[in-house]
């Protein structure tokens, strides 16, 4: 008898937590149909109101101090060197490529690009201005930089920023989203009962 009471009284429990589990997979998935149907589904029709959000706190979104760069670097500080003198020469990158790169070898690596001056692209220490750096060392290499522009600080366009300006969006509009709730309804809350839940989560 003790024995089918004990059998009996794990099957209630087992029971409880299966259901509270049940219990909160449905609240769950209702979670998940109001907030796809209230908010994020609305900032993704909404381009209109997307891109009136942008121009709103498009300050939010700056790119910082830029350079336009060609950087070159070799394992080889002669070869290094010589780069530097054809980029004072005024050559273009593709025929220091083709001089300094023969028999196969290649003696120089090229990287151009447009990049913010905090980027590890950049070589450590390196002075800001247009021209034709010194040579730097990093790792095992040498490294000049041809700085062809000095870009200062900027919005950025919406075609770069649309992903993390439909997330800020979206947070936008669940924020308003909650408001009206609250405006809209009274939330009472039951002392008894949050006190009998944070029992049961207490034990």
């Amino acid at each position: 008898e003790i024995g089918v009471r004990l059998v009996g009284s794990e099957m209630c429990i087992r029971d409880r937590d299966y259901a509270m589990i049940i219990d909160e997979y449905r609240n769950g998935l209702l979670v998940y149909d109001v907030m796809k149907n209230n908010i994020w589904q609305v900032a993704k029709k909404d381009s209109i109101g997307l891109k009136q959000y942008y121009a709103a706190t498009k300050g939010n979104y700056m790119w910082k101090e830029r350079v336009d760069i060609d950087i070159i670097s070799s394992t080889n500080e002669i070869s290094a060197k010589k780069a530097q003198e054809l980029l004072n020469e005024g050559m273009e990158m593709t025929k220091i490529k083709e001089l300094l790169n023969i028999d196969g070898k290649v003696n120089v690596i090229i990287t151009s690009g447009i990049y913010e001056l905090d980027q590890n692209e950049l070589p450590e220490g390196i002075e800001i201005k247009e021209g034709v750096s010194e040579i730097y060392k990093r790792d095992n290499s040498s490294v000049v930089v041809n700085v062809k522009e000095v870009i200062p600080p900027s919005i950025k366009e919406f075609v770069n920023v649309r992903g993390i300006v439909l997330s800020n969006y979206q947070i936008e509009i669940e924020k308003r989203w909650m408001k009206t709730l609250r405006d809209k309804y009274k939330v009472e809350i039951n002392k008894k009962s949050l006190k009998k839940i944070k029992k049961e989560f207490d034990h």
